[in-house]
């Protein structure tokens, strides 16, 4: 689980270095297996414009550039890059930056012209795949601020070893959680507030059967018109990369956003590629087949269970949706599923089929059945704001099998002995409650402990 400090900071205060929250987490059983500074390389590389623009007297396809990088003297700099013009905001490598590679940027002479910098590709920050030409910056990139700051690359990753029985770690907000309760500090819940038309979902605009009541313990969703499907904004394609994740557009940007924040998949289907408007959640007929999102057409062969519409498999419940129903940029209506399936079904059928997602691997170690409604009332209200589209009027909530809350009796004795140490009951009482545990006091030696949906690994004493 790979975990940005700069979004991290958004659902709790961290005041910490980096060397006491490695030290942190690790002590909250988050094992910490690396730790990326990212942008450590891109120091002394900053943003340039170019003044004066001329060819290079000993080589036609070299260009003699002066640029302004916001210092007291504009640096001279030769460029073989085709693609920059007089005026042009460019990324430059100044003297004594050490690119990826460790290529060292030094004075030097080009065909007997010094140069004094280097107008950098992505290819050469490290940073893509586009080598064929330099970085050209919209017009307002400041001067001279650095490069790494300008596009946030300033961020610390750390990569996290997440143990099979703390899924609610999977996630931005199950972190947080941790470190505010170890610290004592307040979780800064997302804020939102769900925007809703008049028009009610339950008006024919789409019904929900689940077929499959064993393996689909609830299904929740809501429908989103007019939207306008397009690029995501750069800071939240920033935050997907982080994760290793290539954006997409706005509206399955905004569901995988959703999914790092709250441990909780989502699928944004095209409602009008849904036959009938009917959502149909069932096992797969023999042969039955269906294109996944990575382009493989897969054959469901031992009762695989799938959202279906009334023709056709749209995607394999849990693991991975259907090209059929995909959102592009030609779609204005959506349903936005949030679902629990059982954790033995998706590592099943993910192992039957080779199959893997971030889904999946979130479903199959067991999510919080209780957060579908509020996560789909959070991801909604996002997909609305980047989409500028319409939430209609309540949720679809077919809830099968209700959560039932468990009370667990905690003996203070027991637990001084197995710590070793003379620990109160209001200091026990303390810590239960700063990691969201309900709890009474039954008597001067025991605590009943009630543990939130969230942790079902929290099951004896």
């Amino acid at each position: 689980m790979l975990i940005s400090l700069d979004w991290l900071k958004q659902y709790v205060d961290i005041k910490e270095d980096i060397k006491e929250l490695e030290n942190t987490l690790t002590m909250i059983g988050q094992e910490v297996e690396a730790i990326d500074e990212q942008g450590k390389d891109l120091a002394k590389v900053v943003i340039g414009q170019i003044t004066e623009y001329g060819r290079h007297p000993e080589a036609e396809k070299l260009t003699l550039l002066k640029v302004n990088v916001g210092a007291e003297e504009e640096l001279q700099i030769v460029c073989g890059a085709p693609n920059h013009k007089l005026g042009d905001k460019v990324v430059v490598a100044t003297i004594g930056a050490v690119l990826p590679g460790d290529f060292k940027i030094k004075k030097s002479k080009i065909r007997g012209v010094e140069s004094q910098g280097m107008l950098c590709s992505e290819v050469e920050l490290g940073l893509g795949n586009d080598g064929d030409g330099i970085i050209i910056l919209p017009e307002d990139a400041p001067l001279g601020v650095e490069y790494r700051v300008y596009k946030k690359l300033n961020d610390v990753i750390f990569e996290l070893e997440i143990t099979p029985n703390r899924p609610d770690c999977l996630s931005y907000i199950g972190i947080a959680r941790e470190i505010a309760a170890y610290y004592g500090r307040k979780i800064k819940w997302p804020e939102f507030q769900s925007k809703s038309i008049i028009e009610s979902i339950n008006t024919g605009h789409v019904d929900v059967r689940i077929e499959d009541k064993e393996r689909c313990k609830r299904f929740t969703g809501k429908v989103i018109k007019n939207i306008k499907v397009q690029e995501s904004p750069e800071w939240l394609k920033n935050r997907l990369l982080s994760m290793g994740l290539k954006p997409i557009n706005n509206v399955v940007d905004a569901t995988n956003y959703i999914l790092f924040e709250c441990n909780q998949p989502l699928h944004a289907y095209d409602l009008t590629k849904i036959a009938d408007r009917k959502i149909v959640v069932r096992k797969a007929s023999e042969g039955e087949k269906i294109v996944t999102l990575d382009g493989v057409e897969r054959e469901l062969k031992k009762g695989e269970l799938v959202i279906a519409d009334a023709e056709k498999p749209l995607g394999i419940a849990g693991i991975m949706g259907g090209e059929s129903s995909k959102v592009t940029e030609e779609t204005t209506e959506i349903f936005l599923e949030c679902a629990y399936f059982t954790p033995e079904n998706i590592r099943k059928t993910s192992k039957d089929l080779t199959l893997s997602s971030d889904s999946s691997y979130r479903f199959e170690r067991g999510l919080d059945i209780e957060n579908n409604i509020e996560v789909l009332e959070r991801a909604a209200e996002l997909i609305s704001q980047l989409t500028e589209g319409e939430i209609l009027e309540g949720s679809i909530d077919k809830y099968i099998e209700k959560y039932e809350k468990i009370e667990i009796p905690l003996n203070i004795e027991k637990l001084r002995k197995f710590m070793g140490k003379d620990i109160e009951i209001d200091i026990v009482g303390k810590i239960l409650t700063n990691l969201g545990i309900n709890i009474k006091t039954l008597n001067s030696t025991t605590i009943l402990a009630t543990p939130p949906s969230y942790r079902g690994d929290l099951t004896r004493t």
